[in-house]
């Protein structure tokens, strides 16, 4: 990896981290780009080199700990189900999920589910409605379970949903023999 590249990265990193604090600190809307760049110690071009906006930012961030959870978790998923390895996957970015959902920032996590696995112009029609309804699931799922505090363990989301991940299982079997 070049210099420049890992500097780049750095700089993102810096103002995501810098985001996070001060949204601990004070509410989401009277953040200013101004006291970002100063918190994260970089300048206002570095900002909108990598990010059009704040809420850029927190969708990079949710983009990055989908990736990253999505490529560990396809090699992983086994009985315990997918509702399971989801709520296993909250568990590990509780802080950010808690931090969307004391700001009304929401939205931005159906945008990430959405942009993850919804349709696409691309998509043919039983393959978008197929997608949006899988979308729209996860988003429901997530949004209930932080919207109640996160208290249910994935072991107890995992017994809920046993009979949709089996279910689901066989849509996916069947749809990839055709």
């Amino acid at each position: 990896m070049t210099r420049m590249r890992k500097n780049a990265g750095f700089i993102q990193e810096c103002i995501t981290e810098a985001l996070i604090l001060l949204m601990q600190k004070q509410p989401y809307d009277t953040i200013t780009i101004t006291a970002l760049t100063k918190k994260a110690g970089v300048s206002r071009v570095s900002f909108y080199r990598k990010f059009m906006s704040k809420d850029d930012i927190l969708l990079q961030k949710l983009e990055t700990l989908g990736t990253d959870w999505w490529l560990q978790q396809t090699a992983q998923c086994d009985s315990h189900g997918y509702a399971y390895a989801l709520i296993r996957h909250g568990q590990s970015i509780q802080h950010i999920l808690s931090l969307l959902y004391q700001h009304d920032l929401r939205h931005l996590l159906l945008t990430n589910i959405m942009n993850t696995c919804g349709a696409t112009p691309e998509d043919d029609t039983k393959s978008a409605y197929t997608k949006a309804v899988l979308a729209g699931s996860i988003f429901g799922l997530c949004d209930a379970w932080i919207s109640r505090g996160m208290r249910e363990t994935p072991d107890e989301i995992g017994t809920i949903f046993q009979g949709i991940d089996r279910m689901l299982v066989s849509k996916a079997s069947s749809q990839s023999a055709q």
